[in-house]
């Protein structure tokens, strides 16, 4: 089609983005609420003559706090226009500002009475906080994957599986929001290239990524919300394809799996107890290291013939003037 689509989104350079917004062909812009608003107030983007508008995941934007954007770009876009909203669940907050924005609007649900895809195995293996990675490390093994994605509950656990599957010598790498733009196309890219095996990530990949040829979803902790477990899943078994979808579950987990388990139908089979004998376990690995301070055990310790009480380091700043 000759139309031309711009990016508009933070982390980019934003002359990159005025050159292309300046070309007379560009007919869609798809951007983030931030950096439209950004510009917005300078003035580089004109939505005067904008005739249709489009909200995807707008529950997300909601949780994430954009809300107030969202309203405020809503507001600068004059009508008659057609305006379409995508949410996965349907909030009070969201159902207001359709009404607000909305003439007449038409509610349309699909698949509403089945979230899960019936294309994705779903399984689940029992483990422990100290038998996950020895458990992980079987399943990759087991399954001889090829393509996967691992989902973990936060960014510093994401980024430490990742460095400690690399140790195990699996092609492995972690995105989450702390990276930057840059850094996150360059993982998705080598992961869509099929150059990474296995892409751990937080939920800021559950949503919005079109990755094809996913062969196993792996929930290494288990989401909050059983909603954000059927948005992982649905990662694999995308376009018509087969997918398994395995988690780890441990017995903190019990109330948060059996939510998911009756928000679906589908049959959620067990596996076998995944362990290797030859596998060491990390029970201290996704653990937060323990803040520098005095020794445990007593604030005395044996030195020499006696015992004298244990000297604490100075602050940083003394230990500088002192060797200066």
């Amino acid at each position: 089609m000759p139309i031309r689509t711009v990016p508009v989104y933070g982390g980019q350079s934003i002359g990159v983005q005025l050159n292309k917004l300046e070309r007379p062909t560009t007919k869609v812009i798809v951007a983030t609420p931030g950096r439209l608003l950004d510009h917005l107030e300078r003035r580089t983007v004109d939505l005067d003559r904008v005739r249709f508008v489009v909200l995807d995941e707008a529950d997300r934007m909601l949780d994430m706090g954009f809300i107030d954007d969202v309203r405020q770009i809503l507001e600068r876009v004059p009508g008659p226009r057609q305006t379409t909203l995508f949410s996965a669940t349907m909030p009070d907050e969201i159902i207001r500002l359709a009404h607000h924005y909305m003439k007449n609007p038409l509610r349309i649900f699909v698949d509403s009475d089945e979230i899960a895809v019936e294309s994705v195995s779903q399984k689940y293996a029992w483990a422990e906080e100290n038998e996950k990675f020895p458990a992980l490390c079987s399943l990759l093994e087991a399954e001889k994957i090829t393509r996967g994605l691992i989902f973990c509950s936060t960014k510093i656990r994401a980024g430490r599986l990742a460095q400690a599957l690399r140790v195990e010598g699996y092609n492995a790498l972690a995105i989450h929001g702390d990276l930057s733009q840059g850094q996150r196309d360059r993982a998705m890219q080598a992961f869509r290239d099929g150059k990474i095996a296995v892409l751990v990530a937080t939920d800021v990949a559950a949503r919005g990524l079109d990755i094809t040829n996913v062969s196993h979803v792996i929930n290494f902790d288990l989401p909050e919300e059983p909603l954000t477990y059927f948005h992982r899943i649905g990662r694999t078994a995308r376009a018509g394809s087969a997918g398994i979808a395995v988690s780890l579950v441990s017995r903190s987990d019990d109330s948060i799996f059996e939510r998911i388990r009756r928000t679906t139908s589908s049959n959620i089979q067990e596996m076998i107890r995944l362990t290797s004998p030859t596998r060491r376990s990390y029970p201290t690995l996704f653990l937060p290291p323990r803040p520098y301070g005095p020794r445990r055990g007593g604030e005395r310790h044996q030195r020499g013939r006696g015992r004298r009480p244990a000297r604490r380091p100075p602050p940083r700043f003394q230990r500088h003037r002192r060797r200066y």
